[in-house]
């Protein structure tokens, strides 16, 4: 990058194809570019029982404790409305992540300040992917509708500072529908097929 030689990332399956030309910053926004899917995932849902239970001070106790017992959270996301919130983890990091948990929450969850901690593990996480997709107007509504056209139900979303990604997950069932339903409103063609 520093001495500004062009690299580019081929396919070696598919050579001819121009494949990805690696640069410092990309200049205008372009959104969506590709859609990543996972379904081993799980959604693991907290929410105050109580008043006296500060939701911010919950979830950074939680979050802190999934940290300590070394659990990747894939999403976070959280509501104002009933101040619960919700974080998205790997099916195999799950019970590590609902013990770390519980042992933090014990007191809580013991006298009800704290309501029983959901697991969801039918669930599914598509990611769009791409530059400056903030800089897209409408660009999350129209995925947001191209997933409710085929039927499929967004149970959480998440978007960073960053626009590079818009995370949403979906019931693990309607998953593929949900993928294919982004690729073709973004333009991106036929999705490739899931193999994970």
């Amino acid at each position: 990058m520093e001495r500004r030689i062009p690299v580019w990332s081929k396919n070696s399956f598919n050579p001819e194809k121009p494949g990805t030309k690696i640069v410092p910053a990309i200049t205008e926004s372009s959104g969506a570019r590709a859609v990543a899917s996972m379904k081993n995932v799980a959604l693991v849902s907290l929410e105050p029982a109580s008043p006296e239970v500060n939701p911010v001070q919950l979830m950074a106790r939680a979050l802190d404790a999934i940290a300590r017992a070394d659990v990747e959270v894939l999403i976070v996301s959280s509501s104002s409305y009933r101040q619960n919130f919700c974080f998205l983890v790997r099916s195999e990091e799950l019970q590590r992540t609902v013990q770390a948990l519980e042992s933090v929450l014990a007191l809580e969850l013991a006298h009800g300040y704290v309501n029983p901690i959901r697991v969801d593990n039918s669930v599914g996480m598509l990611a769009a992917v791409g530059e400056g997709m903030q800089g897209k107007p409408g660009l999350a509504g129209r995925i947001f509708t191209a997933i409710s056209r085929v039927m499929v139900n967004i149970i959480a979303i998440a978007q960073g500072s960053s626009e590079l990604t818009i995370a949403i997950v979906v019931s693990r069932g309607g998953l593929e529908k949900a993928v294919q339903a982004v690729h073709a409103e973004c333009g991106m063609g036929l999705a490739p097929p899931d193999n994970s």
